[in-house]
């Protein structure tokens, strides 16, 4: 079966679980849509604030305006460098979103986090473009291309994006990477053409999707027998939206074909 997911109006209740990393993947989002975004909803909490500020180094500016957080985006393509290390604390989520975000841009991104963490979503990347130049015990510097390429990925059950052997091979002994998927769909908004991701089984239905249609990303579900095939098309521009986050409820769907 097919979802396809049309542009979004302007002005709406998107429905968010009170997740982090799906909020993180909104603050993204709109910072790379040109205009200002409002979201209401959105608490005072220490590390939106911490990705506020580290966002606010690849050029997208954040203000409060009474309950609402103005997020006035670049535009899909325009990220500037930082100007200096990205401190993204202690958890992996931050740096994998920053990662998937500006990592395939044709300038010097350098991460506080270590790099065996995001080993990955090092893998996937590279095959888009990604150049690791430098990687330390708590350091990962890295560079894009000057033309990120679509990437074509099955992933596992667990979503992380490697198969057992390489797993293994690595060392990571890591369970579920709930930031796998979220970065790698900002990066696809980086490449040029359609990034394909295939879920085996019947997928975990989350709020990622959502809000890259919601900013007008072009993005489209095929489920089939043996999982759920995602396609994201990249290197679209995005619409500023005004957005507030509603209690958490059953997406809609709208399904063709069979």
């Amino acid at each position: 079966m097919e979802r396809s997911m049309p542009a979004a109006a302007p002005s709406a209740l998107l429905s968010l679980p009170d997740d982090r990393l799906e909020r993180l993947f909104l603050l993204c989002v709109a910072g790379l849509a040109a205009g200002e975004s409002r979201i209401e909803g959105l608490p005072e909490e220490p590390l939106f604030a911490e990705a506020a500020g580290l966002l606010s180094g690849f050029g997208i500016a954040f203000r409060r305006s009474g309950s609402a957080l103005l997020v006035n985006g670049v535009g899909n393509g325009a990220l500037l460098a930082p100007p200096a290390v990205c401190e993204t604390g202690t958890g992996p989520e931050l740096a994998a979103l920053l990662l998937g975000l500006a990592g395939l841009y044709d300038f010097p991104l350098a991460l506080r986090v270590a790099p065996q963490a995001m080993a990955p979503l090092l893998e996937p990347l590279s095959r888009m473009g990604l150049q690791v130049e430098a990687s330390e015990a708590d350091l990962l510097r890295v560079r894009g291309p000057r033309l990120a390429v679509p990437l074509r990925l099955d992933l596992p059950d667990d979503g992380r994006g490697l198969d057992q052997e390489q797993d293994q091979g690595l060392g990571l002994g890591l369970g579920s990477v709930p930031w796998l998927k979220p970065a790698l769909l900002l990066a696809a908004l980086a490449a040029s053409g359609d990034t394909v991701l295939f879920h085996p089984g019947a997928g975990k239905e989350d709020g990622f999707l959502a809000v890259l249609q919601r900013f007008g990303v072009p993005v489209t579900e095929m489920r089939g027998a043996t999982g759920v095939e995602t396609r994201i098309t990249g290197r679209v521009p995005l619409r500023a939206q005004s957005i507030g986050l509603g209690h958490p409820v059953a997406m809609p769907r709208t399904m063709a074909g069979a």
